[in-house]
């Protein structure tokens, strides 16, 4: 036992101590040698002694993901530029690839430990301290110390090698940069750049890089009472940057509202007290201010970076966002204005938030690339709002592109074309006329109905989510709103919202939509739309596990508080309440039940209640598809969720790129289910909807009409493509042509039905 404690002992290493090394380190920067290699050497000398390590040494990453050892002091000299490892391998690759310091008290008790015979370190096989090479969140190598016995470096120790490998990041980048002398630039040899698409649009624009890189000329400081108030300074003028970009876009048009609550959200997160108590400690502990937020952040980075948790994620790009706001207004750099001169930008960022986008606009952002990004993200959110195309989960996208680069931008097919030829530029200028034609003559059809050729009126609905959407409405002359996504308000608040709240904005969208209908789907939260103030679970597959109707019934005062503020707001009119992912009738009418308790005790109180409540289920989960003719004479519509029910079918991840491309919502199966849904839903006399992004599409919303489909519901820009197609098909042709497509063993049915519409002149 006495044993065990004395390994698990942490020494500290003495304040005084600390500060002489880090004195050492910064004179060695600052000294006559010239040449990094020789710098790396001193360095790892005087960590080696200070420390009271056995061994120190430095790894660099090399392309194609290798780590080399570059400098050493312990080990073997002529290992350097011999020894490599590829990242993940042995301890100091998985530090690297988890981007996190490590502290053992035996390495090779570590299951990733190899060794390396070269290097020496046989006989120091003992305790073991490494941290990453961080800048910007690129990692450029590693750092490390071991010891020949059994022993765990202190906190303290993991504190300062984390300090050095800030120092240092420098000369690593030199001594890479040295290597490659006289070798070209890395220019990819695809210059099509593949992502996921989160709104789309063409565009070309110059390439600029939101790099997010500052220089940090000291990390220490031997004033804290100074950068205390540099650092105060900084945070009052960067609250009060994001105050005046909050009020100029009051000032912008109808969807500046949802803007505003966007803005608002993150600048709660640039008042969040657990960020800014994590700079003001480091400051107090000697770090400068701008060393001080980045150690911030890169705590951050470290609990949040590996998570699979989306919001987690999506917070973590709010708060680098945050952090080289802050580095560069302490530094003052924080003005765009050399952008103005350039004709239309495309932003390229690992990550970006909603306020630089916002700022970005200025200097008109005509489309953005992000290494990261979801659909739910907020920068995400906006860019729909403003209209940019924008792509997410581009692979090393800011390694890839240079500023000043051209870049064709495609976001319905999620591609960007980086330095493009004349005949990429000719097709593309090609596909932006034909678009425009489109486009034009789409708008033209807006005020028209939606009628067939021969006479059949189809109902086209909003998809909405906010409320500038709504005042697309008149324009587009939708029918309705077919599906209003409550949990997208949701996602912009910092508390769950309170019934009060939730009453105000609704009561906003009925006033909106005047006498057509609105129909409110429950909060689909879970997957990859979590709330910041909801109790997350760590999930393996969070798609498939405790999310829409599932939360709302185990936590049934969350959808019955919804529901209160739902029947207040449509007291007097017509509420139409439809309940996400129902699996099985049972939840159906359960989460009915929980409704018509609200609707008693409203009328007990006597309060004034909705005309009429009509009940609707999504079809998404493909087990509800067999238990319809059970289900159906309990709703009074129904409406079909195609991103998830394609998904389920397949068991396909839609938002994977590797494997999506393999499948095709044209396939007869998927055809043949949705024609089984309409056939069973006639049967029953209920009203069916589609309001998936398949009904947004023309051809798929065509194949759609074949299969009987008369409701569709779509997002506003896909209202006028469909309304032209809808006036140019006839209804028993495309029907007759499409029972025969359904007995078909083939995977997909577009390119028939592509021949199809053009055989008879619809407009797709």
């Amino acid at each position: 036992m006495a044993q065990n404690r004395k390994l698990k002992s942490k020494k500290k290493l003495p304040r005084s101590e600390g500060v002489t090394l880090l004195r050492r380190v910064r004179e060695v920067m600052a000294g006559e040698a010239t040449d990094p290699q020789e710098r790396l050497d001193k360095i790892s000398f005087i960590l080696l002694g200070e420390l009271k390590a056995d061994a120190c040494s430095i790894y660099m990453v090399r392309p194609g993901n290798i780590l080399e050892l570059a400098a050493t002091s312990g080990l073997n000299k002529v290992a350097v530029g011999v020894t490599r490892l590829t990242v993940g391998e042995g301890v100091v690759g998985h530090v690297v690839s988890e981007k996190r310091p490590i502290s053992l008290s035996c390495i090779a008790q570590h299951p990733k430990f190899i060794l390396r015979p070269e290097t020496g370190e046989q006989h120091i096989q003992g305790g073991v301290a490494a941290v990453p090479l961080l800048r910007d969140n690129e990692v450029l190598g590693a750092l490390s110390i071991q010891a020949t016995r059994k022993k765990r470096f202190s906190a303290d120790t993991l504190e300062v090698l984390e300090i050095v490998s800030m120092l240092i990041t420098d000369l690593v980048l030199s001594l890479t940069k040295q290597d490659s002398e006289g070798i070209e630039r890395d220019i990819p040899t695809s210059k099509i750049l593949q992502g996921i698409p989160l709104n789309i649009g063409l565009a070309e624009g110059t390439a600029v890089i939101h790099a997010q890189k500052v220089d940090i000329p000291l990390v220490m400081s031997d004033n804290s009472q100074e950068e205390q108030e540099r650092f105060e300074k900084a945070l009052l003028s960067m609250n009060k940057a994001l105050e005046t970009l909050f009020d100029e876009t009051q000032q912008q048009d109808a969807n500046s509202k949802d803007q505003q609550s966007i803005l608002e959200t993150f600048q709660m997160f640039a008042k969040d007290q657990g960020w800014l108590s994590k700079i003001r400690k480091a400051i107090i502990g000697g770090y400068t201010a701008e060393a001080a937020a980045q150690k911030a952040l890169n705590d951050i980075r470290s609990r949040l970076y590996a998570s699979n948790d989306f919001y987690m994620r999506e917070r973590l790009w709010d708060f680098e966002d945050l952090t080289y706001r802050l580095i560069q207004h302490l530094q003052g750099k924080s003005s765009k204005e050399h952008l103005k001169n350039l004709n239309g930008i495309v932003v390229v960022a690992k990550s970006l938030g909603p306020a630089e986008l916002l700022e970005y606009q200025k200097y008109n952002v005509r489309a953005v690339l992000l290494e990261e990004g979801v659909q739910t993200a907020h920068v995400a959110i906006l860019a729909r709002s403003l209209d940019i195309p924008i792509i997410g989960r581009i692979p090393d996208v800011t390694t890839r592109i240079f500023t000043q680069d051209t870049i064709l931008v495609d976001g319905k097919a999620g591609t960007a074309i980086v330095r493009p030829n004349s005949l990429d530029e000719q097709d593309f200028w090609d596909q932006k006329a034909k678009q425009e034609i489109i486009q034009k003559a789409a708008n033209a059809v807006l005020p028209f109905p939606p009628i067939t050729v021969d006479g059949v009126r189809i109902s086209l609905n909003l998809n909405a989510g906010l409320i500038g959407d709504l005042d697309q409405l008149q324009e587009t002359g939708a029918d309705g709103v077919g599906l209003y996504r409550t949990e997208i308000p949701f996602m912009m608040q910092k508390e769950f919202p309170d019934v009060t709240y939730q009453n105000n904005l609704y009561s906003e969208l009925y006033t909106r939509v005047q006498d057509k209908p609105l129909v409110f789907r429950t909060l689909d939260i879970g997957g990859d739309k979590v709330l910041p103030y909801f109790n997350r679970l760590n999930e393996e597959n969070p798609m498939l596990g405790w999310r829409a109707i599932r939360i709302g019934l185990d936590r049934p005062m969350l959808l019955r508080k919804q529901v209160r503020a739902m029947i207040g707001a449509a007291k007097g009119n017509q509420l139409h309440i439809m309940f996400p992912m129902i699996s099985a009738v049972s939840e159906f009418l359960e989460a009915k039940s929980l409704v018509q308790k609200e609707l008693a005790r409203e009328e007990t109180l006597g309060h004034l209640t909705p005309l009429e409540v009509k009940y609707g289920a999504m079809i998404e989960v493909p087990s509800l598809v067999w238990r319809l003719d059970q289900l159906l004479p309990h709703t009074d519509f129904i409406s079909i969720g195609t991103n998830d029910l394609f998904q389920f079918f397949f068991a396909v991840d839609r938002g994977n790129p590797y494997v999506a491309q393999h499948f095709d919502t044209l396939s007869p199966a998927f055809l043949s289910l949705l024609k089984e849904i309409k056939t069973k839903a006639d049967k029953h006399r209920c009203p069916l909807s589609i309001c998936g992004e398949m009904a947004s599409r023309p051809l798929e919303a065509l194949a759609l009409l074949g299969l009987g489909y008369r409701s569709l519901s779509m997002g506003a820009a896909a209202i006028g493509a469909s309304k032209m197609m809808i006036r140019t098909a006839n209804i028993r042709l495309v029907e007759d042509f499409l029972s025969t497509l359904l007995p078909l063993n083939t995977p997909s049915v577009r390119n028939a039905l592509i021949s199809f519409a053009k055989d008879n002149q619809i407009k797709i």
